[in-house]
């Protein structure tokens, strides 16, 4: 009863090789899934992994000072 809708992730190419048609239409494909599914590029994966970690290492200089 507690089980999610787990999301996949499907990972292509990189940002430089998108055209700004290329990038709506993924927009759009993403949208339609409705967080089902969701097509991003390699850049966009190592942007959200930078991310990530740039929030767990806040999580533990937060702790260190408590």
């Amino acid at each position: 009863p507690e089980m999610q809708r787990p999301t996949g992730y499907v990972v292509i190419g990189r940002d430089s090789s998108l055209s700004k048609d290329d990038r709506k239409r993924l927009a759009q494909r993403n949208a339609v899934f409705g967080g089902a599914l969701e097509t991003l590029t390699y850049d966009g994966l190592l942007a959200r992994a930078n991310n990530l970690l740039s929030q767990l290492e806040g999580l533990r200089d937060a702790t260190e000072f408590a």
